[in-house]
């Protein structure tokens, strides 16, 4: 365990007040209260309950030896959550609800306005930071029409219609052209669309491309195709001619994370080519298991000036008496500013907030993290429902984040003192992370000469 020796011992209990001294028997209300007061070397335990609160330490300590630790009192279960919990739900119908909420609720952060995006970030339809959750767990953004269609006759291809993607459109190619690749595929054609662009997507299952004139390498044996993959992963069928012609070949198009933007899918055709053909694509999707009736449920969100309107199916729950959250806060444990080291969280259940995109050329936010400083400990927490990223060790945040340039973010690093002896060296051990919309465990350039060992990460861009 890591615990200091001969600092003080501050104590929070949801008992307890913040205009307390914070010691075990007169406790702060808030972490927050006591980070105030912690000093290098000195020890905040927090007692049994839910803390619905945002802890941004104002200090770090000194050394490997005094540190300022945070640490959920031994056997007590301590949740700190970046949600609030909602009540006074008008029912509508199939299942579904509506709250009204002021906007001033959220202060100056909005999760249900707050867009996921940033570099290597592209999806085909507008998510935002925001979640819902229903006896802790969240139900997945939806459309307001595909909520109010409710349970009745949902199949696979209705379940796909409730997710409402905005899918790009393709437009009418008239002539696209093939080049030469390396001498690697040196019998390969590589088709390519006409405006110059070596990549289409996303497509869906059913979207079809004629490609008129493909000049095929003499011998051709193999199609190397740039395209995005079908929504849901999939194949592409290649015919000769017509959508109904000689079937040339079939390329596995997987499901590819959506940052890594598209791939080329190679396939061997069955019949030498050469000279100009008219070869069909047609993208087709695997079907997506069966809609279970105890699956989640659905959420949107609107918000004008003054309101923020959230509608969501909970099914077979009246939502005001089950525990309904909504995310508020972006992180649930993350300094504000730049370099407060030696910092140990230890224990928690950490759960449940907006938090944003994290690419390496940005500043990286998680649910807890670590903001470019050197030599914290995390460990033995459960770390779960974060809408981008669970646990961050990365980068600090400047006017160029987000500009898709991570040589310039190399370059900015070390102008921020990027060394082994300011940045990184943080120990990651024993923690259990789970349900993250990006990742379990992220971090660019800050994570150097640090030692992540023995986490259980699962169920990281599921069902969300």
């Amino acid at each position: 365990e890591t615990i200091n020796n001969g600092g003080k011992e501050y104590h929070v209990s949801i008992s307890g007040s913040d205009e307390n001294d914070g010691f075990e028997k007169s406790p702060f209300r808030t972490i927050s209260a006591a980070s105030i007061m912690a000093q290098p070397g000195d020890s905040i335990i927090v007692h049994w309950g839910i803390y619905r609160e945002s802890i941004n330490p104002p200090r770090g300590g000194n050394s490997d030896g005094e540190r300022i630790v945070y640490k959920a009192a031994k056997g007590e279960k301590v949740v700190i959550t970046g949600s609030e919990q909602i009540t006074g739900w008008e029912e509508l119908e199939n299942e579904t609800w509506v709250v009204k909420l002021p906007n001033t609720f959220f202060g100056d952060f909005n999760p249900y306005s707050d867009l996921i995006k940033g570099d290597w970030f592209q999806a085909s339809q507008a998510y935002h930071t925001g979640a819902v959750y229903v006896n802790g767990h969240w139900l997945k953004q939806a459309s307001l029409k595909s909520i109010l269609i409710g349970n009745n006759d949902v199949g696979v291809d209705s379940r796909r219609d409730l997710m409402n993607v905005e899918l790009l459109r393709v437009p009418d190619f008239n002539t696209v052209y093939a080049t030469d690749v390396s001498s690697q595929s040196s019998s390969a054609t590589v088709i390519k669309l006409s405006d110059g662009k070596s990549c289409l997507g996303p497509v869906k299952g059913g979207d079809r491309l004629v490609f008129e004139n493909v000049d095929f390498r003499k011998g051709a044996n193999s199609l190397i195709l740039s395209t995005g993959s079908p929504v849901g992963g999939g194949f592409v069928e290649v015919r000769k001619g017509t959508a109904d012609g000689e079937l040339l070949c079939q390329i596995d198009a997987g499901l590819t994370a959506e940052w890594t933007h598209f791939q080329s899918f190679k396939g061997k055709l069955n019949q030498t080519l050469s000279g100009k053909q008219t070869i069909v694509l047609i993208f087709k999707e695997r079907p997506l298991p069966p809609f279970k009736a105890d699956d989640a449920g659905f959420w949107f969100a609107e918000v004008d000036e003054d309101f923020t309107t959230i509608w969501a199916q909970f099914k077979k729950v009246n939502p005001n008496e089950a525990l309904v959250e909504i995310n508020v806060r972006q992180s649930v444990f993350y300094p504000k500013e730049t370099g407060r080291d030696y910092i140990t969280v230890s224990g928690f259940t950490l759960e449940q907030a907006a938090t944003p995109w994290s690419p390496p050329t940005a500043e990286q936010i998680g649910l807890i993290g670590t903001n470019w400083s050197k030599g914290w400990i995390i460990e033995n927490n459960l770390i779960r429902y974060s809408t981008c990223t669970g646990i961050t060790l990365g980068k600090h945040g400047d006017e160029f984040d987000n500009t898709h340039d991570y040589y310039r973010s190399i370059e900015e690093g070390l102008k921020n003192g990027w060394s082994r002896d300011n940045i990184g060296g943080h120990l990651v051990r024993n923690n259990h992370i789970l349900n993250c919309g990006q990742a379990g465990i992220v971090g660019s350039l800050g994570a150097a000469f640090s030692t992540i060992i023995g986490n259980e990460v699962h169920d990281i861009r599921k069902n969300h």
